[in-house]
């Protein structure tokens, strides 16, 4: 899966989350991200092509306001 696709999954994924439980602190989100990178990363079929610091570097900046 190119970076770029999976990015915006992981962005689509933080703003239905995000809209789901906007009540809650941001602790949750942040577990939330975590949990759902961790499953593509164990799961996913190109996990083993992603450069996951990247991805997760990227994806915790731009969820950083949520």
């Amino acid at each position: 899966m190119p970076i770029g696709l999976l990015l915006r999954t992981l962005s689509l994924a933080a703003a239905i989350v995000g809209t789901a439980a906007s009540a809650q602190p941001a602790a949750p989100g942040r577990a939330t991200l975590d949990a759902a990178l961790d499953a593509m990363e164990a799961r996913g079929y190109y996990a083993s092509r992603v450069d996951w610091p990247a991805v997760r570097a990227r994806a915790y900046e731009q969820t950083a306001d949520a």
